[in-house]
């Protein structure tokens, strides 16, 4: 969607950096943004890095030292006569000053898509190429200044007007977990999580599904159920679901390999969020306790249990025989001991 929108409005005649930037702005507003997020997190300190160091290879120091009136006009364009807009404009929608000012400030800087529309404005001789190192110059002293403006001009601009001191804006909550607290986070929504998922809301039990394959996501959607699109072995899904908020995480897929340092990171972040994780292998079921998930569920020994349970009592072995032959072997195959606390008794 990315490739294809920034090709077809370059042949339109637009620079195809500003149709990459509508093009981002088509994904972010769709459930599959947190995913793209998710997978651009890795690259992005990388990316910003390479973008300031490129615009700071564009500044020309001369230009600057020769134009200190002009620089400092720019300056003061961008940040006050920028902050005083949008302050403006968030306070005649009815916010409350302390939001219009603290919203007028964090934006009291020139963004990206500023950078583009100034080379565009060069290139096309709208603007000469002096004012466009100014505006370079500017730019990146809007963006050095912007933190400071947010540190120490902020809360005493606010007590000057009387108003309160606003605090810094939490991380936004999401649609499919606001409200949530205790919830189930549920790992996949296959066979086995698409039946804990039934029996959740059967009992009207809070839980958020996580699921990777778009066509479950569109289906899960339209029955009103709260999923996010992703991978769940991402921990920045996982904050999206808000794990930090979570009773459990039931990790319902089969790859034991990317669970186990997912469950690893979820244990040191929140210790309090109890997980149950699924095995293929019983190799995988020291990796996955050792990681530290309370309990480690092989459906394929869950059968052959109740295989063995059936035809024992086909061949008239006594109830109770069986039962203690099947508890032996559950007690072989699942320890006692759990990972951070002792396992709850076996239900009978």
């Amino acid at each position: 969607m990315v490739i294809g929108t920034t090709v077809g409005l370059a042949a339109l005649g637009l620079s195809p950096a500003l149709g990459a930037y509508l093009a981002g702005v088509v994904v972010s507003r769709s459930h599959y943004s947190r995913q793209v997020l998710a997978e651009l997190v890795p690259s992005r300190d990388l990316f910003a890095s390479l973008f300031f160091v490129s615009v700071g290879m564009l500044v020309d120091p001369l230009l600057l030292w020769r134009n200190p009136g002009m620089l400092a006009t720019v300056v003061g364009i961008i940040i006050f006569v920028r902050a005083v807009i949008t302050a403006s404009i968030v306070r005649g929608f009815g916010y409350a000053g302390a939001t219009a000012i603290m919203t007028g400030l964090l934006l009291a800087h020139i963004g990206e898509l500023s950078f583009v529309l100034a080379k565009l404005g060069a290139d096309r001789g709208f603007i000469s190429e002096e004012l466009y190192g100014l505006v370079l110059g500017g730019a990146l002293i809007s963006i050095l200044i912007n933190p400071t403006l947010l540190r120490h001009v902020a809360p005493r601009l606010l007590r000057w007007l009387g108003g309160p001191v606003a605090k810094p804006p939490a991380m936004e909550s999401r649609a499919e977990t606001a409200g949530l607290a205790g919830h189930v986070v549920v790992c996949g929504c296959g066979r086995v999580g698409g039946e804990l998922v039934t029996q959740l809301r059967a009992r009207g039990l809070p839980y958020v599904v996580i699921e990777l394959n778009p066509i479950r996501v569109e289906q899960l959607r339209r029955d009103g159920e709260p999923c996010l699109y992703g991978d769940a072995n991402n921990l920045y899904i996982l904050e999206a679901a808000g794990i930090g908020r979570a009773k459990l995480l039931a990790i319902t897929h089969y790859d034991a390999a990317s669970a186990a340092p997912t469950i690893k990171a979820v244990r040191e972040a929140h210790p309090s969020v109890r997980i149950i994780a699924r095995a293929h292998h019983p190799t995988d079921l020291e990796q996955l306790r050792s990681a530290g998930a309370a309990e480690v569920v092989m459906p394929e020994f869950e059968a052959s249990m109740e295989f063995l349970r059936w035809t024992l009592g086909q061949l008239r072995v006594p109830a109770a025989e069986a039962e203690a032959v099947i508890q032996r072997r559950r007690a072989d195959f699942r320890p006692s001991e759990s990972v951070g606390e002792p396992a709850p008794p076996e239900a009978s």
